[in-house]
């Protein structure tokens, strides 16, 4: 008995697969990119926000941080509290966060005093007197003077901008050095010699 030829073979191979139920899936991967695409642009998009977000606020935390120090210093040197905020605004609007120099105002600055606490942490009192710290409060969001951060894609998650805040505290302390220059002969007489006056190695 002889074998049907080859190609009656692929003709019957192809009757039985349709039969079965199987269909051509041409542009089946066309479709599912199509559909992958704006995930993945999501993705992407949160990911560039995320890491602005990160940015901006590390940047925030180092212009406050540098501002309040600033301010603690001048206040150190002169005790005026009106020259020590306008340190820390001048400070502030040379440092960029978010493209933008920090903007301060003076409801941003706070001049108190700060003490230990007893656990080892110093705490911030403002207006307290004698001052020796200033408080610095910056701020990106809607009620300060740059206004939030705008986000590149957030429109695709339903919020657009970013509001970071941070606070930074330095203070000072004021220690009094006193020099005694004795130039008696006390300190090279034992505790029994009464004499008294200048000595004759003196």
């Amino acid at each position: 008995m002889h074998a049907p030829p080859r190609s009656s073979r692929r003709s019957l191979l192809r009757q039985l697969t349709l039969r079965a139920g199987s269909r051509p899936r041409r542009g089946g991967i066309l479709m599912l990119v199509a559909l992958l695409i704006p995930v993945v642009l999501i993705f992407a998009g949160f990911s560039v926000d995320l890491a602005y977000m990160q940015t901006a606020r590390m940047e925030l935390r180092a212009a406050t941080d540098v501002a309040a120090r600033a301010a603690a210093t001048r206040l150190s040197l002169t005790d005026d509290i009106v020259q020590a905020r306008a340190r820390a605004v001048e400070v502030a609007a040379q440092n960029i966060v978010a493209g933008e120099p920090l903007n301060l105002s003076n409801a941003d600055i706070e001049v108190g005093r700060s003490v230990p606490n007893g656990t080892g942490r110093w705490q911030f009192t403002a207006n307290g007197f004698p001052p020796n710290a200033v408080r610095v409060n910056g701020r990106r969001n809607g009620g300060s003077l740059n206004g939030p951060v705008d986000l590149f894609f957030g429109g695709m998650i339903g919020r657009q901008f970013f509001e970071p805040v941070q606070f930074a505290t330095a203070a000072f302390l004021n220690v009094d050095i006193c020099i005694v220059l004795d130039r008696s002969s006390s300190m090279k007489l034992a505790v029994s010699n009464a004499a008294t006056g200048m000595g004759s190695g003196d």
